[in-house]
């Protein structure tokens, strides 16, 4: 739930879960420059201003303090979250439901709705591949997906080692010159604000062995 996704949606609300999620990222945190701080949201989020870069962790049935609210609370903050996934145009959504059904009921209401997007399941339930072939000829719209009949602990692991593989941590090194005319070298990989980041605006021309560069503004 910690990577650089666009957003999180959970019907999960445990408080162990969301107090290690809120304790995981550290400013040094690699995953914290790349996307942001984690953000816990338990309510209303049109009513929340975000960060410019961030990770929104959506709770759907809000914390479990909140079992006192109104229904109309609970519909609403379920609804103004399903909103934002609605708003954000994500490409692919993953949804993992492990022994439960594949296809969750607001998916199918964003999907009336006119929201596409692709889709890949993860379940462990054996009538999975029936429920999905199911909705996938009853609904407009949704041709074909993919599901991944394996347990959801596993693709879990294999999401998080092929992540680490692929985009390992990263060291940032420019080469610059001072009021006295003299280079330095200087690491800005933790430099940057995670959350309002301005290198972002520049074009690093990082320094690499016999050469370097100052940046440039794009």
């Amino acid at each position: 739930m910690g990577l650089p996704w666009r957003l999180v949606l959970t019907e999960v609300s445990d408080p162990g879960l969301i107090k290690e999620l809120e304790e995981s990222t550290s400013f040094q945190d690699p995953l914290t420059r790349k996307r942001g701080f984690i953000q816990i949201i338990d309510s209303d989020p049109s009513r929340i201003e975000l960060p410019l870069r961030c990770l929104p962790v959506y709770l759907l049935n809000g914390r479990q303090t909140a079992a006192e609210s109104s229904d109309y609370e609970n519909r609403l903050r379920r609804m103004t979250m399903l909103e934002e996934l609605r708003r954000s145009s994500v490409r692919e959504i993953l949804v993992l439901s492990g022994d439960g059904n594949p296809v969750p009921p607001d998916l199918r209401d964003l999907w009336s709705a006119g929201y596409r997007s692709y889709l890949t399941f993860s379940s462990d339930w054996p009538q999975a591949d029936d429920i999905l072939d199911t909705w996938l000829e009853e609904t407009e719209g949704a041709s074909f997906a993919n599901l991944l009949r394996i347990p959801v602990g596993q693709v879990i692991e294999e999401i998080l080692e092929r992540y680490a593989e692929t985009y390992p941590a990263e060291q940032h090194v420019i080469r610059v010159r001072d009021r006295q005319g003299s280079l330095r070298r200087v690491d800005v990989t933790d430099l940057d604000e995670p959350e309002r980041p301005v290198l972002e605006k520049y074009s690093l021309i990082e320094e690499a062995t016999g050469s370097g560069l100052d940046f440039c503004q794009l």
